[in-house]
């Protein structure tokens, strides 16, 4: 292995280092525009659906629309949000188990595995992200019928309230088990492709990880969560502060070139172009992009999309870096979990693996050696 991992909390800071990678950028990056895709695409179906004025809603959302109004009111229109919604999770979701598939393959010293070996991987082991977070939700739905059905048997007259009384405190301790699996539906959208990337596991060995992850290791979860946060937070301040003097120095270039900074200035309203109404709704919460958001742009027609379009390109990259970071950070979480729930090195593990396979397919080297003397 490359890393000596130490399987505790100063390995947390391997995050920041794989997040940076190039070929998990990119898979991401590329994650996020497909998702954006998707979402402009739906929405603007849905207020098709609700009845909206589509030149209208051009004009205030470009690539961006957010649901609002007439669509709101419509249940087709809420429907293809919710197909939205779903599938950019989904898109997320298999961006992360092929970034955690890299991550794990870098930390064993592999430095060859590519994203094309990452999309075999995600081809392969697929099902557990989608089968999981149905299973518990099914689990959630069939909870919540037990509890409707015992509501119902509380209306019969008389009988009915002395039986919820009875079942009050099992009936307790049955949402408990709900509450817990309320988190691990959350949990199992960062925790699930890490834990497919480093066991290569099915639906059930996937969900048994899942919930012995979470009520074994609470508090390393926890801890390691809140750890990785303050890396990774650190980590995309300074990651911006490069951004913003690269975007300093091709002004300083291309202005000195053309006489004019309207490149740049371009770039730095391609968030003000592309989605107006996300700017304007959210541009405190994006103000730390910075000059990234900008104002008007100063080039019109072709050459301001372009240039506006190449802005939005490089904010991706820099959420790209945060997502990034997010799955190497479950992968070895999850790593340093696995050890000190069950004292199993999955590092260790998957080397036997390839040992055993490579054995399996080529011979022992001592059976090699044999083969070459009875040759001669």
């Amino acid at each position: 292995m490359v890393h000596k991992l130490r399987f505790d909390i100063r390995d947390m800071a391997l995050s920041v280092k794989h997040g940076l990678s190039a070929r998990n950028l990119w898979v991401i990056w590329k994650a996020l525009v497909l998702s954006w895709l998707l979402w402009a695409g739906m929405i603007y179906l849905g207020f098709f659906a609700a009845g909206d004025s589509m030149a209208g809603r051009w004009q205030a959302s470009r690539l961006f629309p957010i649901p609002e109004g007439l669509f709101l009111e419509s249940t087709v229109a809420m429907a293809f949000m919710a197909a939205a919604i779903l599938g950019c999770i989904w898109i997320i979701m298999g961006a992360f188990q092929k970034v955690s598939r890299i991550t794990f393959e870098q930390i064993r010293g592999d430095g060859f595995f590519s994203g094309r070996d990452a999309l075999m991987f995600h081809r392969e082991n697929w099902k557990p992200l989608l089968m999981v977070p149905v299973a518990v939700l099914a689990g959630l739905s069939i909870l919540f019928l037990k509890l409707f059905v015992l509501g119902l048997l509380g209306r019969i007259p008389g009988v009915g309230p002395v039986l919820l009384g009875v079942l009050a405190v099992p009936a307790w301790g049955l949402s408990l088990f709900g509450v817990l699996a309320a988190v691990a539906l959350v949990m199992a959208i960062p925790m699930v492709p890490a834990i497919t990337a480093c066991t290569r596991g099915d639906t059930f060995e996937t969900l048994f990880e899942l919930f012995s992850s979470i009520t074994s290791q609470p508090a390393r979860i926890v801890l390691y969560t809140l750890t990785g946060l303050l890396m990774r937070g650190a980590a995309l301040v300074l990651f911006m502060l490069f951004a913003r003097g690269a975007m300093a120095l091709l002004d300083l270039g291309t202005g000195a070139g053309m006489g004019s900074h309207g490149l740049v200035t371009s770039m730095q309203g391609g968030m003000n172009l592309a989605a107006p109404q996300l700017v304007s709704h959210y541009g405190s919460f994006l103000a730390p992009l910075g000059s990234l958001l900008g104002g008007a742009s100063p080039w019109q027609g072709a050459p301001g999309w372009l240039a506006g379009l190449s802005g939005v390109a490089v904010a991706l990259v820099i959420l790209a870096f945060w997502f990034s970071s997010c799955a190497s950070f479950w992968t070895v979480c999850y790593l340093a979990v696995r050890k000190a729930k069950d004292g199993e090195d999955l590092l260790l593990r998957a080397d036997d693996e390839e040992f055993r396979e490579f054995e399996k397919r080529y011979g022992s080297a001592d059976q090699a050696g044999d083969g070459s003397r009875d040759g001669r």
